[in-house]
């Protein structure tokens, strides 16, 4: 008996070592086992096959697994998550190794919350303890899981982030604010998204335009014929439809954005002996041009138009460089006018020598012909409107009397504008 006794012996069921002369020996051997933590080679291979996908390839894997019908949360789903790894290791599983070489894995995770605790991804059944043999326990834990069934709101947030994801230069909080728009409107605003038409952006575009008469805004194409009988698409809007767009907007027509000292329906200095010289009205020609617009009608409504035209590149080659033709208002103080939110476009002028090169033979004077070719399809309307249009500015009844009161910009585009151009046989210097 004390040979058979001499001769026991317990072997570790991962590593096969047979020098364990006892339970306890053991259990303490099953703590620091190499090969029990150790990386299975199955499970080394199969991660090195996920190297070479990226990060769109794995969620689009991660997406088409989780189309499978998802059960009801009242009847949890056999493929759903076995053991909650939203709580911490050392709070949600403890585990317990039985002399047997069994491991006993205890889950003390109750409650729930919206990062799917148990409420959400509960274990097979009502058991919160998981026997397993510790020949696939052990490994287990380790393991990428794929075979999930997660509740439908997980499988909408993920699309959501990969949506999202998939574009470049996206706010990282862009996902937040679309989670809560979403909350605000199915709790507060009531809105049922099953039932309620939702609009993509081009039809939003032409239902609000419709709805709240935007119509006008819509830029016009035109084809200009230039000298060489080529055509070239220049969008122009409707100069009427801009002014009256800003002089009916609120947010624009307000006491604190108008030039100090100054009466925007009369166009007079309110202030003797005012001294404001960065508002327009303190110039020495204002009252010249404000008399000779208006006249002595006191309905008349002096809208003194700052126009600024000179050529931007919205690229870094210039190959879609144009010029804007854009206008503010003179009542308009030096800190409203700083604001691009104060300025309206009345048509932009497309980069008439693309594709041409440095070496056109195209003669200096066409080139300046074909420029004020396009633009006379902004300054027309201009013109046609300086006998005045009626309208309410701030619930008041008035006649809009609109001019160009100067035009900023560089050289270049000044001389654009003039019509100075380099010739060494020209009559006229413009």
């Amino acid at each position: 008996m004390g040979d058979n006794s001499l001769c026991t012996a317990y072997q570790c069921p991962k590593c096969g070592n047979k020098d364990f002369q006892s339970t306890g020996a053991l259990s303490v051997h099953m703590h620091t086992c190499n090969v029990l933590f150790a990386i299975p080679m199955n499970e080394t291979a199969q991660k090195h096959t996920h190297v070479h996908l990226t990060l769109a390839q794995r969620a689009e894997l991660i997406f088409q697994s989780m189309k499978r019908p998802h059960t009801s949360g009242n009847c949890p789903n056999v493929n759903r998550l076995s053991v909650n790894y939203t709580c911490s290791a050392g709070e949600s599983v403890q585990t317990n190794f039985d002399h047997d070489g069994s491991i006993d894995v205890i889950d003390h995770c109750s409650g729930g919350d919206d990062h799917g605790n148990c409420s959400e991804f509960s274990i097979e059944g009502d058991n919160s303890i998981v026997h397993e043999h510790s020949t696939t326990s052990s490994t287990k834990w380790y393991q990428y899981l794929r075979d999930l069934n997660p509740p439908p709101g997980v499988k909408f947030c993920v699309h959501l982030q990969h949506i999202i994801s998939s574009h470049r230069g996206v706010d990282l909080k862009l996902y937040d604010e679309i989670v809560d728009l979403i909350k605000f409107h199915a709790t507060t605003q009531g809105t049922d998204f099953s039932t309620n038409k939702l609009y993509h952006r081009n039809e939003l575009t032409k239902t609000l335009s419709e709805l709240y008469n935007l119509g006008d805004l819509q830029p016009q194409l035109h084809q200009v014929v230039l000298s060489d009988n080529s055509f070239v698409t220049v969008p122009v809007f409707n100069v009427k439809a801009v002014i009256l767009s800003m002089l009916h907007d609120p947010q624009r027509m307000q006491q604190q954005n108008f030039a100090l000292g100054y009466d925007i329906f009369s166009g007079k200095q309110t202030e003797s002996g005012n001294m404001y010289l960065n508002e327009i009205h303190t110039g020495s020609l204002w009252n010249n041009a404000r008399d000779f617009y208006c006249g002595s009608n006191n309905n008349n409504f002096p809208l003194a138009l700052l126009c600024f035209y000179d050529k931007t590149h919205t690229d870094l080659y210039g190959s879609l460089s144009c010029a804007p033709f854009i206008i503010t208002f003179s009542f308009f103080n030096e800190a409203a006018r700083s604001n691009d939110a104060f300025y309206g476009v009345l048509g932009y002028i497309p980069n008439l020598s693309y594709g041409s090169g440095k070496s056109s033979n195209k003669a200096p004077r066409n080139k300046l012909q074909d420029k004020h070719t396009c633009l006379k399809l902004i300054t027309d309307q201009i013109c046609s409107l300086q006998h005045g249009f009626d309208t309410t500015v701030l619930g008041q009844q008035v006649t809009i009397k609109p001019w160009i009161h100067f035009i900023a910009g560089d050289t270049s585009g000044h001389n654009n504008l003039v019509g100075q151009y380099n010739s060494s046989s020209a009559m006229f210097p413009y």
